[in-house]
């Protein structure tokens, strides 16, 4: 699969001609593909707006899957560019959807995805010291078990403030945390 010039052009060729065709499905498949091209060349507006496009075609003619990667393109672009609040409904929405139509695959890409951004926006927050390269020459100890402690000790504050994460909860973020504390321990 090349990445680059030829595919982009040819991408922006297929949406060109799909819209003097009005053909509504593959518009919105390739401008969710060409979406994706223009998140790796940086042009991440640009992608925003094509993904809400995609997301429009499809719900304007009832492609409810190709709604949904849209809605999870979305989130995740969003996320990556640190607006947490804004990602949140996209992935959930996708999630609905792919629920609804038995998307496995697609189910477990985003449970990861939302726990991974509730991670990133907490730690966004609250740990930037998280790698502080003076207290692990302070410390004397390894940069891995450093972490491994910070992380465990973030996570234990997550799970013993009150009206929080307990140890029964079935949510991503409390899904991603296990799953954290898990790897902690291998």
């Amino acid at each position: 699969f090349l990445m680059g010039p030829t595919a982009s052009g040819k991408t922006e060729l297929a949406i060109e001609i799909s819209e003097k065709l009005n053909d509504k499905e593959r518009l919105a498949i390739y401008l969710g593909n060409f979406s994706m091209i223009q998140v790796i060349y940086g042009e991440l507006q640009a992608a925003d707006n094509n993904l809400r496009r995609s997301i429009a075609l499809s719900q304007e003619i009832g492609e409810e899957l190709n709604e949904a990667e849209g809605h999870m393109n979305l989130g995740v672009l969003l996320a990556y560019r640190g607006m947490w609040t804004e990602a949140e409904p996209e992935l959930s929405t996708a999630l609905a959807i792919f629920e609804k139509n038995k998307e496995i695959r697609f189910q477990g890409l985003l449970w990861a995805s939302l726990g991974l951004i509730a991670l990133l926006s907490v730690r966004a927050t609250t740990l930037p010291h998280l790698v502080a390269q003076r207290d692990l020459r302070k410390n004397k100890i390894p940069a891995r078990q450093y972490i491994s402690r910070r992380i465990q000790n973030f996570i234990g504050t997550l799970f013993n403030r009150e009206s929080q994460i307990t140890e029964q909860d079935t949510s991503p973020v409390a899904t991603a945390l296990m799953a954290v504390q898990r790897a902690l321990e291998l």
